[in-house]
């Protein structure tokens, strides 16, 4: 960086500062990109030129366009992760074979109660892909940090689709609301969009 040049586009440098100035940040309000400003006036930032859109596996969604997407197969299942700099992560797991939301979700569930014995569940409300999404909470420590995960799963005639997010809470401070953005960008596309 000393004596080289930087080189950064404008929309990874819009991105940086919407999401890691924490003047700003600590003003987030519930209302998705609106914030209070120290004088209590409201402002909004529009955060879709910083967007890009996956296409592929007959789904789409938006997803920060500084962020990393990795595509992994497991025979016929489909991940797609999303992640910024940090150890959180947003992920849409693809299952062609169906399964019943309910039973992927208590499968996750089980899973994090095996491996932390701390983990708090909660039932929560969300929609996937424009359908009521079977949800659930997770909170539990790990290395001394409280950690929480989201999860999120619908089931079609051609696929079932889990989301989850999870990072830990300091993280999610400044993350959270574009895991829900993402999430609630996702969408399964017809036969005649694929």
């Amino acid at each position: 960086m000393f004596g080289g040049q930087l080189r950064i586009s404008r929309n990874a440098l819009v991105w940086r500062l919407i999401c890691n100035v924490s003047a700003i940040e600590s003003m987030l309000s519930a209302d998705f990109g609106q914030k209070s400003t120290p004088f209590g006036a409201r402002m909004t930032l529009d955060i879709s030129a910083c967007l890009t859109q996956y296409e592929g596996h007959g789904v789409m969604f938006e997803y920060p366009d500084v962020w990393e997407l990795t595509e992994e197969a497991d025979g016929r299942d489909v991940l797609l992760t999303v992640s910024a700099d940090g150890v959180c992560f947003w992920a849409l797991r693809i299952l062609p074979d169906c399964p019943r939301a309910e039973e992927v979700i208590e499968a996750c569930v089980d899973a994090f109660r095996d491996e932390y014995e701390d983990a708090e569940v909660q039932e929560s409300r969300g929609v996937l892909a424009e359908m009521p999404a079977f949800c659930r909470e997770i909170g539990f420590s790990c290395f001394e940090l409280l950690n929480s995960v989201s999860l999120s799963c619908v089931r079609t005639s051609e696929m079932t689709l889990l989301s989850w997010w999870q990072g830990t809470d300091h993280e999610l401070t400044d993350i959270r609301l574009v895991f829900e953005r993402i999430t609630q960008s996702v969408r399964i596309l017809s036969p005649a969009e694929r």
